[in-house]
C-alpha cells in the first residue's frame, strides 16, 4: 500500500476523461445544482437513475433540492446538461464515481480518503451558452468542449478538499484556500456566481435554493454511482 494517495482537481468533460485514463476515483461537483440535488435526494431515501435523455426523466422531478424535500422517496430518472452529463460520461470508469457538494463535503472527503486510491475532484462547469452573459471576470475560461468554468463548483471542490487528509495537488490547495476565504459567508459567496445569477432569471425561489446548498455538511451521505444489470443508479455508498 502506498504511503499517500493523491487528491487532484480538474473540471469538465476533459477532466473526467483524464481521470478515467488514470483510473482515478472521481468526485463530480455541480453545485447549481445537480450534485446538490442528488445529495439531497439520497439523504431522503431516493434512488436516482441518471439519464442523458430528457424525454425519459421522471415527470415532476427536476434539478432542485426542494423537489426532493417535498416528495416521498422512490426511484426517479433525472437528467442534467452539466453534472448529469459528466456522470453518464463516467459510467465506464475503472474507479468509483461519487457526487459531492458543500452539503456533504466532510462525508465525501472521509469516504474518498478511506478508499486508498488517487482521486480527482471534478468541478462540472457549464455547457449552456445562455449563461455566458452572467460570467464574472474569473469565470471566462472555456474548454475545448465549449464548457465554461463555474466558480460555484470550484468552491464546492475546495470545501471537500478542506476536509481531506489526502496528499493534495497545488490546484486542490488553491481551491481549499478559496473556500476558506468564503467559509464565513458561503451563501454570500455563492450569490456572487453566475450559476446563481442564471437561476435568478430562470428558476423560482432561486435565493432559497442558493441558501439551501450553502449549508456546510448538512448531510452525512455519499451518493455513489452503481451499474446494476446494465442500468446505472445512484444511491448512498455502503
Amino acid at each position: 500500500m502506498r504511503d499517500a494517495y493523491e487528491l487532484k482537481l480538474d473540471w469538465g468533460i476533459e477532466g473526467v476523461k483524464k481521470a478515467m485514463a488514470r483510473k482515478d476515483n472521481i468526485v463530480i461537483i455541480d453545485m447549481m445544482s445537480y450534485s446538490s440535488t442528488i445529495v439531497t435526494a439520497i439523504s431522503k431515501g431516493f434512488v436516482v437513475e441518471p439519464t442523458g435523455d430528457k424525454t425519459t426523466r421522471t415527470p415532476g422531478y427536476r434539478n432542485s433540492p426542494s423537489v426532493f424535500l417535498k416528495n416521498e422517496p422512490t426511484r426517479v430518472k433525472l437528467t442534467s446538461s452539466n453534472g448529469g452529463r459528466l456522470v453518464n460520461a463516467a459510467l465506464d470508469s475503472a474507479g468509483c464515481v461519487v457526487l459531492g457538494s458543500i452539503l456533504n463535503a466532510k462525508a465525501t472527503a472521509d469516504y474518498i480518503g478511506s478508499q486508498n486510491h488517487d482521486t480527482t475532484l471534478i468541478a462540472a462547469g457549464e455547457i449552456n451558452d445562455d449563461i455566458t452573459k452572467y460570467r464574472t471576470d474569473e469565470e471566462h475560461i472555456r474548454s475545448a468542449e465549449n464548457e465554461l468554468f463555474a466558480l460555484e463548483d470550484y468552491l464546492g471542490a475546495g470545501a471537500i478538499a478542506s476536509f481531506s487528509k489526502m496528499k493534495k495537488t497545488l490546484a486542490c490547495k488553491e481551491a481549499e484556500l478559496r473556500f476558506k476565504d468564503a467559509e464565513h459567508d458561503i451563501h454570500g459567496a455563492l450569490k456572487e456566481t453566475s450559476g446563481h445569477n442564471w437561476l435568478t432569471e430562470n428558476e423560482p425561489a432561486t435565493d432559497e435554493t442558493t441558501k439551501f446548498v450553502s449549508q456546510l455538511n448538512l448531510y452525512n451521505v455519499v451518493p455513489k454511482l452503481f451499474v446494476v444489470n446494465g442500468i446505472p443508479e445512484i444511491r448512498n455508498a455502503p
